[in-house]
């Protein structure tokens, strides 16, 4: 996954835009995302349909498109 692919959350099912790439949880992050702490998972900040940001496990999404962008800086 990529930074501006449309993903859907296949726990929640909501669908998200991508706008961080995966990287390894923070311990602090195990709170937000209802997970085991010092567990280690996989996770990306994501934008919700009501344009809230938040995090979410890589594990829980299915990629719907990807973005045709191939430069970040044109997304913004």
């Amino acid at each position: 996954m990529k930074i501006g692919d449309l993903v859907m959350d296949g726990f929640y099912e909501e669908h998200l835009v991508v706008l961080s790439e995966p990287r390894i949880s923070l311990d602090c992050e195990g709170a937000v995302l209802g997970v085991m702490s010092s567990d280690i998972y996989y996770v990306i900040d994501v934008m919700r349909p009501c344009g809230e940001k938040t995090i979410v496990t890589v594990d829980d999404l299915k990629l719907i498109s990807e973005s045709r962008c191939h430069d970040e800086k044109q997304i913004f």
